[in-house]
């Protein structure tokens, strides 16, 4: 008769769920930083940019 570890499954499992973990707090994190860097120039200063201003439709 053969031992069947009773945690064994339970052990894979778990660190799959870590593994899961992990990457989505690195998604979060990446993501996090790129929100806060978007609208920095490369001096730290914030980049204002103003809206379009619409054109009118051209007359033919």
């Amino acid at each position: 008769m053969t031992y069947l570890d009773p945690n064994h499954t339970r052990t894979q499992s778990d660190l799959g769920r870590w593994i899961v973990r992990a990457l989505i707090v690195a998604a979060l994190l990446a993501f996090g930083w790129f929100a806060l860097t978007v609208g920095l120039q490369r001096d730290g200063n914030t980049e204002i940019v103003s809206e379009p201003v619409p054109q009118s439709p051209a007359r033919s």
